[in-house]
């Protein structure tokens, strides 16, 4: 169940989605956006579950809906992706599950730079907790660690400390819940690495 501050976190992001999106596209491309959204997070919710094959079935399908426009193909890229990527997490293809946040990661900052997805800042942060995420539980715990602390200097300001694509299109310092949120799960992630 997601609770008060996640709520507030997506419906921000979504409006904000919106707004640049219905700059150059018609509404019902935003909505085919969202709802193919939505149905990678259910089917990120499947492999949570233990059900990756379900997962991976559905995510298939979704594919063939994907819009043509080089733009919206990349925006499904940003939710389809990591939902790739907790499947193959889930089992134990970490390797593949890294290159799949890497996609969504150089998709965000295809959309930041040359399309004006000016939003996406706490979403490619949070992607690439992600990757420290994978690098904890793949035996790698320094540099989960070593990720955690960069990311945690971006959010606080030093785009310089960007380890992926494009860090000029980073909008930082984050403030508000977005920071309030990561600078939590990036502590929480330092603690684990730690304790290894």
């Amino acid at each position: 169940m997601m609770d008060q501050l996640e709520e507030t976190i997506l419906r921000d992001y979504l409006n904000a989605q919106c707004r640049v999106l219905a700059r150059r596209h018609p509404y019902k491309d935003f909505l085919l956006v969202r709802t193919l959204a939505d149905q990678h997070q259910h089917a990120a919710w499947e492999a949570k579950q233990g059900r990756q094959q379900r997962a991976r079935v559905i995510l298939s399908a979704l594919e063939r809906f994907h819009p043509m426009s080089t733009e919206l193909i990349l925006v499904c890229r940003v939710t389809s992706d990591p939902a790739w990527a907790l499947a193959d997490w889930t089992e134990g293809l970490h390797r593949r599950a890294i290159e799949r946040l890497h996609s969504a990661l150089a998709a965000c900052a295809v959309l930041a730079g040359g399309y004006d997805h000016d939003y996406l800042t706490p979403r490619r942060i949070y992607l690439a907790s992600h990757v420290a995420r994978v690098e904890l539980s793949r035996g790698a715990p320094q540099r989960a660690a070593s990720l955690a602390d960069a990311l945690t200097a971006v959010a606080a300001g030093s785009a310089r400390r960007w380890p992926f694509e494009d860090a000029a299109t980073l909008r930082v310092p984050l403030h508000g819940n977005e920071r309030m949120m990561l600078d939590a799960q990036l502590a929480k992630l330092r603690s684990i690495a730690a304790s290894r």
